[in-house]
């Protein structure tokens, strides 16, 4: 796996997340939805936010299905953000 890889994903054992935080990130771009929206949004603290988007805390599935149905994403995006290989 290459480091690009390990850097922009992370596999949470609990619920089996794999999360692709350069494509979530690049959807809250596109969705126009800042990082205190998505701390709103997921019903966390912009500190955990910053911990989720380095791959250094998980996201739950809850919280995955919040920003998903926040940001009106299809099904082909939430498996491209959320179900990443």
């Amino acid at each position: 796996m290459s480091s690009d890889r390990i850097q922009s994903s992370y596999v949470q054992r609990k619920g089996v997340i794999v999360m692709n935080i350069l494509k979530l990130k690049a959807k809250c771009v596109e969705k126009n939805i800042s990082r205190d929206e998505l701390a709103f949004i997921l019903g966390c603290s912009s500190s955990s936010i910053q911990r989720k988007l380095a791959g250094k805390s998980p996201i739950t599935v809850d919280e995955a299905q919040r920003f998903s149905k926040a940001a009106n994403l299809t099904d082909e995006e939430k498996c491209s953000v959320f179900l990443s290989e």
